[in-house]
């Protein structure tokens, strides 16, 4: 490999260094971003969960303030004997009653977002029960909901968020229940003595953390035991269910969606299991790694000050050390043509040190030269032009060495360079085209009927891509006849016949079809169909006249059409004798159908 850089101009040398120090650049400043990248990236990741246990400790921390006021109601003793109370008109009973109400006050006022407190007692004894008709519905289906689910401990229950209709406004609250047991000393100690459901303002759960969400990354919903949200940063979307089921996990206890502007948003999360919910932070990754557009700021300065500076270094050198050395050339051009003499005495560099010596031992040479006789000058002159001609002749071989395969292995490339870049299109399109391409240099004459058909497959994959789907193709084609052998490029040619001239002009959306069967005497029979403009009859009756060999000349000899058609119809019967071939049927309204006959399979046998 240095051997072989040593043999290239230094132009080329020149160049070659630069190169190789931009792709060395590239992939030192490529290798420092990746590294950035994930250092930011799992630092921006330990900072959100950080942030998340901080709000699921408040959170937690507001929750056991709120299920000590609850306990605290639930468990007075004159909430106590309110329940146990039997007698409905006892004046004991509205004593207790106002007990009752004066705790419930009392204690709502020591806890922020309380709106509502109901006791039901078993025994009939019940307090706020509520008279409008969405709130008593929410109380008693939490207390059901406790039922049916058997929850009969210590703790609140936290049921979740619901949506209160008071006419043209839309109030939310966060429902919490506790069942009520017997703590007095009495025979009836555990009893259950009723339910206890309070309304809470779903505000009250984050009180008090919008420095955290201020330093926060994304958006940070808290939801419900039902996925509901029941707070977010920034406010919005409060009583919406949050569609967990739509994310996909990445990894590390990650999620991912993608919006519509098909942005890709990392989703984290942590359970809060006081009321069985969860916190999540949905953050977008272009916002997670906010920071690296600085640095590729940097990097875009670094390269806008290296490459000219680069550039420049390449054009000093080259001054210095190319100029001097084409000089050079030239005049040992011009000695070998016997010129050198006529136009100047000696040759004079200007240069580095190395230059000017090389001129002055130039000049020796040239006075050595002068001495020879004009026999040695006319046998070099001979011995340069022989050379010359070797190396004209070895430069047309290697002229003659691109051959079509380079095309073919340039298609292959192209196509993993889309697959890379991820554009499905371009990668289906040059595959489609490599195949083409592939099929017509390489193999044998004979082919399937199968592979004439899957290069039909691409060429027309390639058509609907340029149309952009403005037709519609069908194949029919029986498939017993998939292993026959015919000759290959065949249906090719008839259907970019069917595209250009008939669909191509055809203002709304047509179709193409393909098939083909066994004539029930052993001859394949195919046909292509379109519904486009169609044939003209002058033009249509001097096609046909043509195709049956009664015509004085063949028509439109200048047309692509026509030359394909009779190509491809010369080659059936040629091949397979002259019962084989083409046989045409157009209408101006009605397309253009082509049938092709193969009377015999003589592909088989190769």
């Amino acid at each position: 490999m240095l051997h072989y850089i040593k043999a290239l101009p230094i132009r080329r040398q020149l160049f070659l260094i630069i190169l190789a120090f931009m792709l060395l650049l590239f992939a030192v400043m490529a290798t420092a971003y990746m590294f950035t990248s994930r250092w930011l990236y799992n630092q921006n990741s330990d900072y959100s969960y950080l942030l998340l246990n901080k709000i699921r400790q408040h959170i937690s921390a507001q929750n056991t303030a709120t299920n000590r006021l609850i306990q605290g109601i639930a468990y007075n003793e004159s909430v106590q004997q309110y329940l146990l109370e039997s007698k409905d008109q006892s004046p004991w009973r509205y004593e207790l009653y106002k007990q009752t109400n004066t705790l419930v006050a009392r204690y709502s006022s020591l806890r922020e977002g309380i709106s509502d407190v109901t006791i039901m007692g078993t025994g009939g004894s019940n307090f706020n029960l509520m008279f409008d008709q969405q709130k008593r519905a929410a109380v008693l289906e939490t207390i059901e909901e406790m039922k049916s689910k058997g929850y009969g401990g210590s703790s609140p229950y936290y049921k979740g968020l619901i949506v209160h209709h008071d006419g043209d406004k839309d109030n939310q609250y966060f429902l919490v229940g506790l069942p009520i047991n017997n703590a007095m000393s009495t025979s009836t100690v555990g009893r259950r003595l009723g339910y206890m459901v309070v309304f809470m303002e779903p505000s009250s759960f984050i009180s008090n953390v919008e420095e955290v969400y201020q330093n926060a990354f994304g958006k940070i919903y808290v939801l419900d035991r039902n996925d509901v949200v029941v707070a977010a940063s920034g406010g919005g979307h409060i009583g919406e269910v949050y569609a967990l089921d739509q994310l996909e996990e990445a990894g590390g206890g990650d999620y991912v969606f993608y919006d519509q502007q098909h942005t890709r948003h990392i989703v984290r999360m942590v359970d809060l299991p006081d009321i069985e919910g969860k916190i999540i932070n949905v953050i977008s990754e272009k916002e997670l790694l906010r920071g690296m557009t600085d640095i590729r700021k940097v990097y875009m300065v670094i390269l806008a000050l290296t490459i000219p500076t680069l550039v420049f270094m390449a054009i000093v050198f080259g001054r210095s050390i190319v100029s001097p050395i084409r000089m050079f050339i030239r005049a040992i051009n011009a000695l070998k043509m016997g010129q050198f003499q006529k136009e100047r005495t000696e040759i004079k560099l200007d240069g580095y040190l190395e230059i000017k010596i090389m001129a002055g031992k130039f000049n020796e040479m040239i006075e050595a030269i002068d001495e020879l006789t004009e026999e040695a000058v006319d046998s070099r002159m001979r011995i340069y032009e022989l050379e010359l001609s070797k190396q004209t002749a070895e430069l047309s071989y290697l002229k003659h060495q691109v051959n079509p395969h380079f095309l073919y292995n340039t298609l292959a490339s192209m196509k993993g360079l889309a697959a890379e870049l991820d554009i499905p299109q371009f990668v289906e399109i040059t595959g489609a085209l490599s195949q083409i391409y592939k099929y017509s240099i390489k193999g044998a004459e004979w082919v399937t009927l199968r592979e004439e058909l899957d290069i039909v497959k691409s060429y027309v994959k390639i058509q609907q891509f340029r149309f952009e789907d403005r037709f519609d193709v069908y194949y029919d084609v029986d498939p017993q006849l998939h292993d026959r052998k015919i000759i290959k490029m065949i249906l090719q040619p008839i259907v970019e016949n069917a595209l250009s001239h008939g669909l191509e002009r055809k203002m709304n959306k047509g179709t193409l079809r393909i098939g083909g069967c066994d004539n029930g005497q052993g001859a394949t029979v195919l046909w292509v169909k379109d519904d486009g403009e169609g044939i003209p009859p002058d033009k249509l009756e001097q096609l046909q006249q043509a195709l049956s060999g009664h015509a004085e000349r063949e028509p439109g000899t200048t047309e692509n059409h026509s030359l394909g058609l009779m190509n491809v119809h010369r080659r059936l019967q040629l091949t397979y004798g002259s019962g084989s071939g083409l046989v045409l049927r157009s209408s101006p309204s009605g397309g253009t159908e082509v049938y092709l006959t193969i009377l015999a399979n003589r592909g088989d046998d190769a």
